[in-house]
């Protein structure tokens, strides 16, 4: 059952996209996709390599407030069918205190998990530089299978949870397919950094030689940065949708 559950979402949500795109699109372009263009429009360009600091990092509070507002948005879209666009935002505004509760869990418990790892790392191989490399590596997968435990949080925030009880539900639910939900979202994942690459290296680059030809290629950069952001903000729309119907499937069968 729950191999074939994954599967059967999957095709729901192709469906569901497929019929809804002009309803979905829109508010994941003006959250997910304004809130990372705006804030990599101000990240300035490396100097030896390394960013410089100014005030351009405070961009990211607004970046993740449109981010979460999105994703609350989206999932009510796709769990309640006949929501419109404006009461799914007029909702989401008013759980977006929740959902920053739940995000800044989130990344407490990242936080707390990467400290640790690097703790018993730097005890093990006796040298920080080596521990924090290796740390990397180690936390990037307890993140995937963390996120595949947690996918189904902000679903259940729009369904009137809590922040801590949307995560406890979403860990819960979702352990008979956590190893094959993992694979999804690390499947998906490969596949949306490929097309990414690959928007970057045709039409991105299209853009940046254009304005090189007609002699404004920091605006040709900038389109092609546009691009991919909108790429980007679509394909985080399509697995909200996914999680989002996998959690209204789990949810009827309690």
């Amino acid at each position: 059952m729950p191999n074939s559950l994954l599967s059967d979402v999957w095709d729901e949500a192709r469906a569901f996209l497929a019929r809804e795109m002009g309803l979905l699109a829109p508010v994941a372009l003006m959250t997910f996709g304004f809130g990372a263009l705006l804030f990599i429009l101000q990240v300035p360009q490396p100097v030896n390599g390394r960013l410089p600091e100014g005030d351009w990092i405070w961009w990211v509070l607004p970046f993740a407030l449109l981010n979460l507002l999105g994703a609350v948005a989206i999932s009510m879209l796709a769990m309640r069918p006949g929501c419109s666009v404006g009461q799914a935002l007029r909702e989401s505004v008013a759980i977006l205190p929740r959902a920053i509760g739940t995000g800044l869990i989130i990344a407490a418990a990242g936080g707390i998990a990467m400290f640790v790892v690097l703790l018993v790392l730097t005890a093990a191989v006796g040298s920080a530089v080596a521990a924090a490399q290796q740390t990397v590596s180690i936390f990037s997968l307890i993140a995937v299978l963390f996120s595949a435990r947690i996918a189904l949080s902000f679903p259940l925030l729009a369904e009137g949870r809590g922040a801590i009880t949307s995560l406890t539900e979403s860990w819960r639910r979702t352990a008979p397919v956590k190893w094959r939900l993992t694979l999804l979202l690390i499947a998906y994942s490969l596949v949306s950094g490929i097309i990414l690459v690959l928007l970057q290296l045709s039409i991105g680059s299209a853009l940046i030689l254009l304005g090189k030809l007609v002699g404004m290629q920091p605006i040709g950069m900038k389109m092609a940065q546009v691009v991919t952001t909108f790429a980007w903000a679509l394909m985080q729309m399509g697995l909200l949708v996914y999680c989002a119907l996998l959690a209204r499937r789990l949810l009827a069968k309690a």
